[in-house]
């Protein structure tokens, strides 16, 4: 009984020690991963229970591969096509699974080798994949209608209707039967579900791994080593001089090694055109939007309106400088927040709360999936920087198995507000996988930033209501969204002019340098920032570390996103449970569903320009708010 009470008490001292120690953590982004508490690290375990179960795995689906090869030439039937389809499919839901466990294992610590290797194996089993199943998308692509008809009138086969039908969509784009084995063999993913990591963003990812940053002195004076992970932190430091040396520190990193970054990222470039040519697109933006079904009219139709209404980002520099007290804006003064004093240190279980509550406007059952995944022990969230993590913020999933995402988080609003919006991406894949089957699981790269800035909204709401009598808090607050669309709206737009202006130049045959992408990149920030912004000694060079510049114009649905968001959410403040419905209804459509009209459904039509001028007049009124403000405060 003595035995039994020691032992009892040996465990309540140990849990006690260890909420202790949970309580108490300070983030630092040099620890050891070891030395973040349990219950703020995302449980890899639901996917696999091993890397020696994940290698069992990825064998047996290695193997399936095979198998396939049994039906080329052989998809003379619906039943055949069937069970062949029941194979393809399976196999590509065992590896998504294995891909998933390679990315949250290699994101805890980018520096472990076996990580590097399981991630790399992933990414060469899915170019084997699209090699070794190509006749399954060219049988489907080259039947004839009538034989497809008859197809898809066998009861077995109609789970498979949604895919077959968005697959015949682009039928006009399919080669010959050589080329189309060619194509597949170099990694073509204009007819892939989910584009796999190219060997070129590989090797993107390996120069940043072993980019060698300085050190640099923090807010008390005391050395600390400058790495991807902490550099936004001191990127947005109140001390000027300490945000000074991080930008100008990494950026004269990057330049030490512009043109082998600039080689890859031509190399990208030009592998986007080359299969956008050999699929007979005119422009790599024309083909890969397509593969979502957008008009690649909607993104010149964004860079125009946010080019015709740069005046509230002109008068937003202006504002940061005279509320900063400095003359001239650099760009290491453009992430400190304006309002200093409001930016309080928020633990990240106040933080959690603060978005559980902010999210009511979307009904119990919502907030009640986000009460789970925030809990600390859920195993959903990866919540603090370790020494090796991957700098950033991420959701990712696999259907069938709960989201996870990845943070940084630092104790600052700013950190809120990323899980905020790295919630919307869980909720938007939870919802869809509780209805929809894996064939027609996922969402579009055109949707898939709405949910995420339709939080950010609601937070932005619920914190103006909050602190609605405190005049500090309302100007932070009101900050912070100016800071959302400066980023969000005009950075990812900058960005993605960027990005089609770079690929125009390989579709011109004009030879791309570090030297073009300076110059371009440089022209842009002149023009987007205005006569009040000041241009650094390496500002040119900060095109080299984004990764978004890989990822297939994704960048400029931030600010589509952003758009829908505003508007969305402002239809659910306003008009209440319809609009919620209509909402929720747009999260939980099949993948298959063409974008912009599942839009249009819930209340939002990206298709004019009155949607993101409505989001610029918003900084605009914004700018104002905050000025009436700082008058009174000055009178007072």
């Amino acid at each position: 009984m003595k035995k039994m009470f020691l032992s009892i008490l040996i465990i309540l001292a140990t849990t006690l020690s260890q909420e202790a120690i949970a309580m108490s953590y300070q983030p630092d982004s040099n620890a050891p991963r070891s030395s973040v508490p349990d219950e703020y690290k995302w449980d890899t375990s639901v996917i696999f229970k091993s890397d020696a179960a994940w290698n069992a795995a990825f064998s047996k689906v290695m193997n399936s591969l095979g198998s396939l090869q049994k039906y080329k030439g052989k998809l003379d039937s619906p039943e055949k096509l069937s069970k062949c389809l029941d194979e393809f499919f399976d196999a590509k839901l065992q590896m998504s699974r294995l891909s998933l466990y390679a990315e949250l294992k290699l994101a805890e610590d980018k520096n472990v080798e076996k990580y590097q290797i399981m991630f790399q194996k992933t990414s060469d089993m899915a170019t084997s994949f699209n090699t070794k199943t190509s006749f399954i998308k060219e049988t489907i692509l080259r039947a004839g209608n009538e034989e497809m008809e008859k197809n898809l009138a066998f009861g077995e086969i109609k789970k498979y209707v949604p895919y077959i039908k968005e697959l015949r969509r682009r039928t006009d784009r399919i080669r010959g039967e050589e080329t189309e084995q060619i194509l597949a063999m170099s990694g073509d993913n204009l007819f892939a579900s989910s584009w796999p990591t190219s060997d070129i963003e590989m090797i993107f990812k390996s120069i940043m791994r072993d980019l060698q940053f300085p050190k640099i002195k923090d807010e008390g004076g005391k050395e600390v080593q400058l790495n991807l992970s902490n550099y936004s932190k001191f990127r947005a430091s109140k001390d000027r001089v300490v945000r000074k040396a991080a930008v100008e520190a990494f950026l004269e990193s990057l330049k030490k090694y512009e043109n082998i970054l600039a080689a890859t990222l031509a190399g990208e470039v030009k592998r986007d055109v080359f299969f956008a040519k050999a699929r007979k697109y005119d422009r790599a933006v024309d083909a890969y939007l397509d593969a979502d079904d957008i008009d690649a009219k909607v993104m010149d139709n964004l860079i125009d309106t946010v080019n015709e209404n740069l005046k509230p980002l002109h008068r937003y520099v202006e504002l940061r400088g005279k509320m900063l007290g400095i003359k001239d804006i650099h760009l290491y003064d453009l992430y400190t927040p304006i309002v200093q004093k409001a930016d309080a240190s928020i633990s990240y279980d106040e933080g959690a709360n603060m978005v559980v509550e902010s999210l009511a406007p979307l009904g119990k059952e919502y907030t009640d999936v986000v009460a789970k995944a925030v809990k600390p022990g859920s195993g959903w969230i990866d919540a603090y920087p370790n020494k090796g993590k991957e700098s950033g913020a991420f959701s990712t999933s696999a259907w069938g198995i709960h989201p996870f995402i990845k943070l940084n988080y630092q104790e600052k609003i700013d950190d809120v507000s990323t899980l905020t919006h790295e919630l919307g991406h869980t909720m938007h894949s939870y919802l869809n996988m509780n209805v929809q089957p894996f064939v027609t699981f996922g969402y579009s790269t055109f949707t898939a930033e709405i949910a995420s800035t339709f939080n950010e909204n609601l937070l932005t709401e619920y914190l103006l209501e909050k602190y609605a009598d405190n005049d500090e808090m309302q100007l932070y607050i009101l900050g912070n969204l100016l800071e959302q669309i400066r980023t969000t709206i005009y950075r990812q737009t900058l960005f993605a002019e960027f990005e089609r202006k770079i690929h125009s130049f390989a579709e011109a045959g004009i030879p791309i340098t570090a030297d073009l992408f300076n110059k371009t990149y440089l022209d842009l920030i002149k023009k987007y920032y205005g006569p009040k912004f000041r241009i650094g000694k390496d500002d040119e060079v900060e095109w080299a570390f984004i990764p978004h510049f890989y990822y297939k114009f994704y960048v400029f649905s931030y600010a589509t996103g952003l758009s829908s968001g505003i508007a969305l959410s402002q239809k659910v403040l306003s008009e209440g449970e319809n609009a919620r419905i209509k909402y929720i209804e747009m999260l939980e459509a099949p993948s298959t569903s063409q974008p912009i009209e599942i839009l249009k459904k819930a209340g939002a039509d990206l298709t004019k320009p009155q949607a993101i001028e409505a989001a610029l007049n918003l900084m605009d009124e914004t700018i104002t708010r905050i000025e009436k403000i700082l008058a009174k405060k000055n009178k007072s």
